[in-house]
């Protein structure tokens, strides 16, 4: 509980706070839990009659734009949902109860005006007025009965509602955990052939001169990191721009590793007598 001495904050200046220090980084889905679940302390230990939750981040009304900011958002929907499903819950429970209570309060006072009528003479206008109070008694009771199957196969309607919700969160909290450890499989998969493939270029490197190194580096700059093109037939890869035949000649005479006449970028002529690829 936060109590303070400004009353238009919270209920008359008290806050429930509700702290995530348990679950440090918690997902949407316990997020929206976390709030559900202060929103029932400060009604039920603080004494809020009707809470309102503020989903806390540094974003303000959508401000800013970052995955802890979505995730607020994401679980501020989810916890909207909960809430309507524990307050549908909620409600016929009390309703139920209100029932089962009105009608215990029907029968106790139909005992005490029975009882009464037993045990004293009483007036014909006297018998009259409790033979009609003891009629009404029982048809409001016989409407509460009535009722009361109807509240019932509501409240466990409700039930497997909100058990169903329960149990499709807990069912989308282990599909996300299945699909972190995926990922994170994944990323381990991929940094392994990142650094198969960073201990292969180095090999590559060493067997190309400085002179073919330098170009390379200058033209990786000048294109934004496409600084190479394979030449397959008469199409370089990139430029796409057909080679004549009196260049291609001079290339096919030329060292692996040459120059685009038309792009200058460096092009790679290992594969030049292999087909160009069709999209």
């Amino acid at each position: 509980l936060l109590i303070t001495q400004t009353p238009q904050f919270g209920e008359d200046g008290v806050l429930v706070v509700g702290d995530v220090a348990v679950t440090p980084m918690p997902d949407a889905n316990q997020l929206a839990q976390i709030a559900v679940c202060t929103a029932q302390t400060a009604k039920s230990v603080a004494g809020f009659e009707d809470p309102r939750v503020a989903m806390l981040s540094f974003s303000t009304k959508g401000s800013a734009s970052h995955e802890v900011v979505d995730k607020v958002v994401e679980a501020t929907a989810l916890a909207k949902e909960m809430k309507k499903v524990i307050g549908q819950r909620k409600d016929a429970e009390m309703d139920l109860e209100e029932n089962e209570s009105s009608q215990t309060r029907l029968q106790a006072r139909e005992v005490e005006l029975r009882e009464r009528g037993n045990a004293t003479e009483l007036s014909f206008r006297e018998v009259q007025d409790l033979e009609a109070e003891l009629t009404s008694l029982a048809k409001t009771l016989e409407k509460r009965q009535y009722k009361h199957k109807d509240l019932v196969d509501r409240l466990e309607k409700v039930r497997q509602t909100e058990a169903k919700a329960l149990e499709t969160d807990r069912m989308l909290v282990n599909q996300e955990q299945l699909e972190l450890e995926s990922i994170k499989e994944q990323t381990a998969d991929i940094r392994r052939d990142a650094a198969a493939l960073k201990a292969e270029r180095e090999e590559v490197v060493k067997s190309i001169s400085d002179e073919v190194m330098a170009e390379y580096e200058a033209a990786t700059k000048r294109f934004g990191g496409l600084g190479v093109e394979i030449l397959r037939g008469n199409m370089p890869s990139i430029c796409s721009v057909k080679v004549s035949p009196s260049a291609f000649g001079d290339i096919k005479l030329g060292p692996e590793i040459t120059t685009c006449p038309y792009c200058h970028r460096l092009l790679v002529t290992t594969y030049m007598f292999e087909e160009p690829k069709k999209d």
